[in-house]
């Protein structure tokens, strides 16, 4: 591998009690009956970190992490002047991707109307330079970006079209923006066709036909297919052959199989990469098997390098898990181990060569919620931190998970 290549991670970094950064609460026809940070609003947490994509040696902070306001107001009055202070700084980022020397990324944490908590949306998105880190500014607002609906923006990435695509995990489906000035164009999906509920949005990925794919999560486990000239929907993998939860995915570099991987193991079995038929999304087994699986303990995001060595996020782990081009861990597996740099619960992952092209972070976004159900009465319940796993309506039983296993850390 070119020893220029340098591997980017979003270090999410939720050390905020326990559990994952958005709450989401569901009602009784499971659509989004709220959505609130697990955070305190106005502290920074994640950061962006450099490895060397042939080592795994850590090179740097590329995005340090920010300094928190100082207040006396108490935690809305910090997120208040968080407008003011250290805006070149990334409150909590899950995603991020590379388009002409720039890396953009999704802030989930930065709140909107932060003096007005009863009504708030989160999320915004930055971009810095390639090469050196330097913040450019807002390419899209929090004002702009959750206008039309969008909240707790969860990945991002541009099409052949130019546009940036923005994945709302709180709300707000799929939006598509503009991708020089970052104007609002349109909503691609709001509401998933097959279920007629909330579409809660976590991964994208473009595919080699041109289509954009989607993970669909918690109230309907499946991949979404849009076809973006003709508009034309269809589900890509349905639940019953999707993974527990949908998660890290990327195409392999032939573009005949389509890879997704479990984020959370809900019955407490090994963590594996499923791999599907790109065309028709046929399930054809195992690209990484719970037998081999180097250690991993939740696939958050992928992406292949030029030499067809598959690199895998593990949130849980805090790790990155390295893979060869038959799904065979290399040297052990663990190619960046934790706290490595200060990583913790990593993210988007993407690899960036100044000296020929950037590529962009196609994969699925990790997911990072908890979620409760909420009575058909629409009085909700509380959010769980130990998520107990789904019931009957989501076709999984409600095993609850082991702390070594699971994403609350």
């Amino acid at each position: 591998m070119n020893l220029e290549l340098s591997l980017y991670v979003s270090n999410v970094n939720n050390t905020f009690g326990v559990g994952p950064v958005v709450l989401i609460s569901l009602d009784g026809d499971l659509n989004i009956a709220s959505a609130a940070p697990n955070f305190e609003a106005g502290t920074f947490y994640s950061s962006i970190l450099e490895y060397d994509a042939t080592t795994g040696e850590f090179i740097r902070d590329f995005v340090p992490q920010g300094t928190e306001v100082e207040s006396d107001f108490g935690v809305f009055a910090r997120a208040f002047a968080q407008r003011f202070q250290n805006q070149e700084s990334i409150f909590f980022s899950s995603g991020i991707t590379f388009k002409d020397g720039i890396l953009y990324a999704n802030d989930q944490g930065y709140q909107v109307n932060a003096n007005d908590p009863e009504n708030t949306r989160y999320g915004r998105i930055v971009k810095y330079d390639a090469t050196t880190g330097e913040f450019l500014g807002e390419f899209i607002s929090g004002f702009d970006l959750t206008a039309n609906g969008l909240n707790f923006p969860e990945d991002l990435l541009f099409g052949s079209d130019g546009d940036l695509y923005i994945s709302g995990l709180g709300g707000g489906g799929v939006q598509r923006f503009d991708g020089e000035t970052g104007a609002y164009k349109e909503t691609i999906l709001e509401t998933n066709p097959f279920t007629d509920r909330d579409l809660i949005a976590a991964g994208l990925n473009f595919g080699p036909d041109g289509n954009l794919y989607i993970s669909s999560v918690l109230n309907d486990n499946s991949i979404i297919r849009y076809n973006l000239e003709t508009k034309e929907v269809d589900q890509f993998i349905s639940p019953e052959f999707a993974p527990q939860i949908p998660s890290g995915s990327t195409f392999t570099p032939d573009d005949r199989l389509f890879l997704n991987g479990t984020f959370v193991s809900l019955d407490g079995s090994p963590v594996t990469v499923q791999q599907f038929d790109a065309l028709t999304g046929q399930a054809e087994g195992f690209f990484v098997p719970p037998t081999n699986n180097g250690g991993l303990t939740s696939a958050s995001r992928m992406v292949f390098d030029g030499e067809g060595n598959l690199y895998v996020s593990d949130f849980n782990g805090s790790q990155i898990v390295k893979f060869d081009s038959n799904g065979n861990p290399v040297d052990g597996g663990i190619f960046v181990p934790s706290g490595s740099g200060g990583l913790n619960n990593p993210g988007g992952i993407a690899f960036s060569e100044p000296s020929v092209a950037l590529v962009p972070d196609n994969e699925v976004s990790l997911l990072e919620t908890l979620f409760s159900r909420t009575s058909s009465s629409g009085a909700s319940s509380s959010p769980s931190l130990v998520p107990a796993g789904f019931d009957s309506s989501f076709g999984a039983e409600t095993t609850p998970l082991v702390a070594s296993s699971s994403f609350l850390g």
